[in-house]
């Protein structure tokens, strides 16, 4: 699994990639870019497998939705630091030389990552939360049998399939953009 201090030394080179000013196109490819994609590689895989588990979870009628909201909601504290460096990571983007291509793709990478804004765009994780403890609220009821009702169960597992299919929405735009600054750069 992926530490935060992984994720931290991402945003890191994004920062240097920002702050570059004259260097060629190749070396800074190679040096900030590719090694920023190749890491971010094994943080999507990390973000899909922990919603991959969320769902397992959900549709686990054993697993409860207090259980299970609390593990989202720890894995969410260890990515706050991820939020924060992000969002002085944005205010810089205007900064960065070297072209298009790298604004786009600097600019994809934030998109990627959830920025904490609740009120405008929840990360996935944010997202998920509310609606589980929404859910374990208003909804917490048995049935006559005493087993919980299921309806809510499955409208909360269709909350974290939205959300996978949006982090590999956004996953592929980091794989477009970089593709794009691997032709710059090549070109």
């Amino acid at each position: 699994m992926i530490s935060i201090s992984d994720i931290l030394a991402i945003i890191d080179k994004l920062f240097a990639l920002i702050n570059r000013r004259s260097e060629d196109r190749q070396h800074l490819f190679q040096t900030l870019a590719m090694p920023v994609f190749e890491e971010l590689l094994t943080v999507h895989a990390d973000y899909i497998k922990m919603f991959e588990e969320t769902l397992q979870d959900l549709r686990n009628s054993e697993k409860g939705i207090i259980q299970i909201a609390d593990r989202l909601r720890q894995r969410r504290l260890e990515f706050e630091p991820v939020r924060v460096k992000l969002r002085a990571l944005s205010r810089s983007l205007q900064e960065i030389k070297g072209g298009k291509p790298y604004k786009d793709f600097v600019w994809s990478v934030i998109v990627y990552f959830p920025r904490g804004e609740l009120l405008k765009d929840p990360s996935g994780a944010t997202r998920i939360l509310d609606a589980l403890e929404k859910w374990n609220e208003e909804t917490n009821l048995l049935g006559p049998n005493g087993k919980e009702i299921k309806q809510p169960r499955e409208e909360l597992i269709t909350i974290v399939e939205t959300t996978i299919s949006a982090h590999r929405l956004s996953w592929s735009l980091v794989c477009e953009s970089y593709a794009r600054l691997r032709t710059h750069v090549n070109t």
